[in-house]
């Protein structure tokens, strides 16, 4: 091998190696302070101008950039909270989330509202929507979404499930909160 074929060799493999990290660098992130990091391929898009990605262990969404992360603690699953002046995010992902969209819906009828069959990265969900003064009084307008099976594991006591909500001011803002809400995606689980 001459030198100048060692050079191209060698420049050849450089090239591939930076390549090779670039790509695990794009699937390997660290979802959250308090677990190691995990292999999470998110879907991949692209946050709107004014708006940003939000990560919280296995869930992630897109929402505009001024929520404040209220950081929120729970003893059996991971909870969050965003706030800001014109929209609420509050979310549960455990075994206890609930299914009722505040106490709407029961199982087989929604009380007040609409509820419709969507999905969730392939996972069977529910989006509901409703109007009250009660869920928060200052954001009376509200978008949920419940995935009861997020592991594939049929929905039971001791399984993963998924309960995200947000409220807003404005009844105008109704797309802000269903592009929020189509936005979440749930990365597998590492076992």
């Amino acid at each position: 091998m001459t030198p100048r074929d060692a050079r191209v060799l060698g420049s050849a493999l450089l090239a591939a190696a930076v390549a090779l990290s670039v790509v695990l660098v794009g699937f390997t992130r660290d979802t959250s302070e308090r677990y190691c990091s995990v292999p999470t391929p998110y879907p991949v898009e692209a946050a709107p101008k004014g708006w940003a990605t939000f990560e919280h262990d296995r869930v992630r969404f897109l929402a505009p950039k001024d929520l404040v992360d209220a950081h929120m603690l729970s003893e059996d699953s991971v909870v969050g909270s965003y706030k800001s002046p014109s929209l609420q995010v509050d979310f549960d992902f455990g075994w206890y989330s609930d299914d009722s969209f505040a106490g709407r819906y029961d199982g087989k009828v929604m009380r007040s509202g609409s509820l419709e069959a969507t999905t969730v990265d392939g996972r069977p969900a529910q989006l509901a929507a409703w109007n009250d003064n009660a869920f928060p009084p200052e954001f009376p307008n509200v978008v949920a979404l419940y995935v009861p099976d997020v592991d594939h594991a049929g929905e039971a006591v001791g399984e993963v499930k998924l309960s995200f909500t947000v409220a807003y001011r404005d009844p105008a803002d109704v797309e802000i909160a269903r592009r929020i809400v189509d936005s979440v995606s749930i990365a597998p689980s590492a076992r």
